[in-house]
């Protein structure tokens, strides 16, 4: 039986370990950004009406440059960036719970693996 709770208590912990490998993964990948973005379609839009004549044409034989351009595309957050629930998805809210899970395990393993090294008493001791 022992052994089946260590063995649980491990699944669990590579569980954990699995979600949050795969969410820092997942936040590299798309650009590891401080808060949750989305693509705007909107201001897709106001981009490409912008890009025809725009001010900058005028300027572009000067050499003065522009200000880099920000991406319009999904990113995944360290942090939440709205309060809807489309937008509380980030790093700190899908790997959160798994540390927490996670720590929870390990801390039943050790004290799982620290209770088999406590004497036991006898029936006849006082």
């Amino acid at each position: 039986m022992r052994t089946m709770k260590l063995l649980w208590r491990l699944v669990v912990l590579g569980c954990c370990a699995v979600i949050i490998t795969v969410t820092l993964a997942l936040w590299s990948a798309t650009g590891k950004a401080g808060y949750t973005k989305y693509y705007d379609a909107d201001r897709a839009q106001r981009d490409a009406e912008a890009a025809q004549g725009s001010m900058e044409d005028l300027f572009a034989d000067t050499g003065i440059e522009t200000l880099p351009e920000v991406e319009n595309r999904f990113t995944l957050g360290l942090a939440p960036s709205g309060k809807t629930l489309r937008e509380t998805a980030s790093v700190a809210t899908i790997a959160g719970p798994a540390i927490v899970v996670g720590l929870g395990s390990l801390l039943s393993i050790v004290l799982l693996l620290l209770g088999d090294k406590t004497p036991k008493p006898t029936p006849g001791d006082d």
